[in-house]
């Protein structure tokens, strides 16, 4: 059907040339977005050749779908034919790749149904695109196809902003509503008199040879996991969940001498001594401040927002290179207090949550060892999940939950004074308090919103430093510093852009692993320790102070030896787990990253290139030995379960 606005004889678009003009819209805003985002450096490589990959997948997005078009003319489709089409395509991709992004979202749209609000999330963004296409039909006006155009030009450039990594189906969706908006406003605009008439297969055969380039020819092990990191290249990440599935482990994978004993089962009925007890009944304050990177206290730059816990910092022995076990809240304390890693846990779904819980994982957690001694354990949550029956902690005899009031985590201004007042009755007893303080967590409200994210961050983090300030003042005038030990440290960091991401959770780089580690108690000495620790060695550590005994399973070591001044020899792995991506950390500074989800690698010298920026498995052919070591390790220590394996938790 042609316009009112044109002659009935002046050729129009057609399905084909609007697909086309569409499709190059993305490749001119995807080019655009990509440029500036990240202007090329000097000679081709990266940026320039990343540009050439996005070229060559979005030909052959662009070849793929007008090869349908091609064939729904051929066989002469009518409109609605052709939306039916439309519509089953979308929902079937929707089907397979939305239902796991949008759970998250929908448990907090409908608490009571969330698994029906996930299909209903999925059907929706999937109806999008025949949306999308109608809607660019009845715009197909001379009046108003622009504006479609426009509107469609402006969500293909906005999309890579819209939400952050780790939502590659989102974007497509997104990227695909913006293509059928396009296309289906073109399809009748006029042809201009002087447009060429490709006859010639030329430019059709260049075409495919850059797409087949683009989807044949693997790009290097850095520039893969460049371009995931990239919102607006939407095919590469579907792409690479093609390669889902762990490799195998190569045996002649070097393994440090060191670290030998490690690549053995545990066995969880043999248990390692109690260290001899403190004088005094103590007790264990264990306080992790949500998304606190390891740099915010490194130097005194923020000392003057922060005193308390520069002050704390000052006064504590301190780990200059702390690890987390993973980059997520939920796993990253699963695995403090088991002592294991994600993969050996057992989690699965507690409705009418669709998310995956560790409520059925019966791995004994440290708190539970002490609440069975006869120690009083105390913790005050900041949400509804960090409770005993969830199992992310466990064992408390003590367990409390304080609601929200104004924000989406309960922030430390509502926790602290529970502790505070149990501190009040502690007497001469013992006592193991945790609080997890979630006021950085960038979900909570702003304190400072008109502020750049950095300092709203810092902002939020001053709330937290007053209330140690009050846990500090309580311990001295209560008079129990003789016997408190106090442990402060974080559950991962906070990504401001480093390797293009933002808040966390998604990657395992260090400013996500990296966290403070501060202990200050009676008879330990100020000082700095420069040997790599992890979170999960807290756990031995703290039932040390107990005089417990630690369980076989657990995969951390006691640190109670620098507290006491001594300089022990660590010999078991430092390692990490999140979204099916696994780490280890080598005694020479090595690092070596596995994701099983996207099917990348990545090696990095932290001596040599503390920023993560040289992968090396793109110039050492011997780094491919780190990666063996890690599928090595993680094959070893995973949970066996007939049935079970392990999941990808959002």
């Amino acid at each position: 059907m042609n316009d009112v606005g044109h002659p009935p004889s002046q050729p129009v678009l057609g399905p084909l040339r609007a697909v086309l003009g569409a499709f190059g819209a993305l490749a001119l805003t995807s080019a655009t977005v990509l440029a500036v985002t990240h202007p090329p450096a000097a000679g081709l490589y990266p940026p320039g050749l990343h540009q050439l990959y996005l070229a060559g997948r979005n030909l052959s997005l662009a070849l793929g779908v007008s090869l349908l078009v091609a064939i729904c003319q051929r066989v002469r489709f009518t409109r609605r034919s052709a939306y039916v089409l439309l519509a089953g395509l979308s929902l079937l991709i929707g089907a397979s790749t939305l239902i796991s992004e949008v759970q998250n979202f929908a448990e907090t749209l409908l608490p009571v149904a969330p698994r029906l609000a996930a299909w209903l999330l999925a059907l929706a963004v999937s109806v999008s695109v025949v949306a999308a296409a109608a809607l660019g039909h009845l715009l197909d006006r001379p009046r108003w196809r622009w504006l479609a155009v426009a509107a469609g030009l402006a969500v293909l450039a906005v999309h890579p902003f819209v939400l952050a990594s780790g939502y590659p189906a989102a974007h497509l969706f997104m990227t695909a509503a913006a293509l059928a908006l396009i296309a289906g406003a073109l399809i009748n605009a006029p042809l201009p008199r002087r447009w060429p008439q490709l006859t010639s297969a030329l430019p059709w055969a260049f075409a495919a040879a850059i797409a087949a380039f683009a989807l044949l020819v693997p790009p290097s092990r850095s520039m893969q996991v460049q371009m995931l990191h990239h919102e607006e290249d939407v095919l590469t990440p579907l792409l690479a969940r093609l390669n889902f599935g762990e490799a195998e482990a190569d045996p002649e994978g070097t393994v440090p001498a060191i670290w030998q004993p490690w690549f053995e089962p545990r066995d969880p009925s043999v248990v390692i001594p109690a260290a001899k007890p403190p004088a005094k009944p103590p007790i264990v304050l264990l306080l992790t401040i949500d998304s606190l990177r390891a740099d915010v206290l490194a130097t005194k730059e923020n000392d003057k927002q922060l005193p308390n816990l520069a002050a704390f910092r000052d006064a504590s022995l301190r780990f200059n290179y702390a690890h987390t076990p993973g980059s997520q809240t939920l796993t990253t304390l699963t695995s403090l207090f088991t002592g294991t890693y994600y993969s050996q846990q057992y989690w699965t779904t507690r409705p009418p949550s669709s998310n995956l819980w560790p409520h059925a994982d019966e791995t004994l957690r440290f708190p539970e060892i002490l609440r069975d001694a006869g120690i009083p354990t105390f913790n005050a949550g900041a949400t509804s999940w960090m409770s005993n029956e969830i199992g992310i902690v466990r064992g408390f005899s003590e367990d409390h939950f304080v609601p929200p009031n104004g924000t989406h985590f309960t922030v430390s201004a509502l926790t602290v004074p529970l502790l505070l007042e149990r501190l009040e009755t502690v007497g001469d007893g013992s006592l193991f308090a945790f609080l997890h303080l979630l006021d950085a967590h960038y979900s909570v409200r702003p304190l400072a919103r008109s502020k750049p994210l950095e300092e709203r961050y810092l902002a939020n983090l001053t709330s937290v430093d007053k209330r140690l300030g009050e846990v500090l003042k309580a311990v001295k005038r209560l008079g129990l510093e003789d016997r408190t030990y106090i442990i402060i440290s974080s559950d991962h960091g906070e990504a401001f852009g480093e390797h293009d991401s933002f808040k966390h959770n998604t990657t395992l780089y260090e400013e996500l692993l990296r966290v403070p580690l501060m202990i200050r108690g009676p008879k330990i000495k100020a000082r700095a320790i420069d040997v790599p620790v992890s979170l999960i060695d807290l756990g031995p550590t703290i039932l040390d102070l107990f005089a417990q005994p630690t369980p076989g399973h657990m995969m951390g070591q006691s640190l109670l030896g620098f507290l006491r001044g001594k300089n022990p020899e660590l010999t078991r792995p430092i390692g990490a787990e999140g979204r099916l991506k696994k780490m280890l950390l080598f005694p020479d500074g090595i690092k070596a990253i596995v994701d099983d989800r996207e099917g990348t690698a990545e090696v990095y010298d932290l001596r040599a290139d503390p920023d993560e920026l040289i992968n090396l498995l793109d110039v050492d052919i011997k780094a491919q030995r780190r990666i063996d070591v890690v599928r090595k390790f993680f094959s070893v220590h995973h949970l066996q379960r007939d049935g079970y394996v392990t999941p990808y938790r959002r």
